[in-house]
């Protein structure tokens, strides 16, 4: 989710809501991509294309030689050329999927760095609305229980719930969240 630049009071109440109840998957979708991109990690000899190909220098075939503009030079084989065409292919693939999953990576990481941000601000605020806020949205705790655990009121907990996320949706958006 990318922060929206304008809109109502109302859809930036929506919108840190929906920071909030994502967060707990966010955080495992990072530790996710983080596994990926370890294991698509390129290992140097493991290569089997480059290593049987390429770092002995043997292919199965004696070389071809032509002339091109007047000096001869090496030309590769059908298989060989095929073989060269295959790895530029997975190399572009295995970018391009390092690439998208770096991308989300990083929209994840700020997602989650806002709500931790946020939340600690809410903390300095008022300690009750950390608490409601991390157990009702992230923690998916009934709003009846957050009350029993603060020793509140249920109607109360849902009005410091109400000013928790005013407060967080200012933190976030600044002044476009504004009453």
């Amino acid at each position: 989710m990318e922060l929206g630049n304008g809109g109502s009071y109302l859809s930036k109440m929506r919108e840190t809501e929906v920071l909030l109840r994502g967060y707990k998957l966010n955080k495992e979708r990072i530790i996710f991509l983080e596994n990926q991109l370890k294991r698509l990690t390129p290992e140097s000899h493991e290569d089997y294309i480059e290593y049987r190909m390429y770092e002995h220098g043997y292919s199965g075939a004696s070389p071809m030689f032509v002339m091109e503009n007047g000096i001869e030079v090496a030309k590769l084989n059908k298989v060989e050329s095929t073989a060269c065409e295959y790895r530029r292919k997975c190399e572009t693939e295995y970018r391009d999927a390092n690439k998208e999953m770096e991308k989300e990576l990083k929209k994840l990481r700020f997602n989650t760095s806002i709500i931790e941000e946020s939340i600690e601000v809410l903390n300095r605020i008022n300690a009750k609305y950390k608490i409601i806020i991390e157990s009702y949205y992230i923690n998916n705790v009934r709003m009846e229980d957050v009350a029993d655990s603060i020793h509140i009121g249920r109607s109360r907990c849902y009005v410091l719930c109400k000013e928790a996320l005013k407060y967080m949706a200012r933190v976030i958006f600044g002044s476009q969240a504004a009453v």
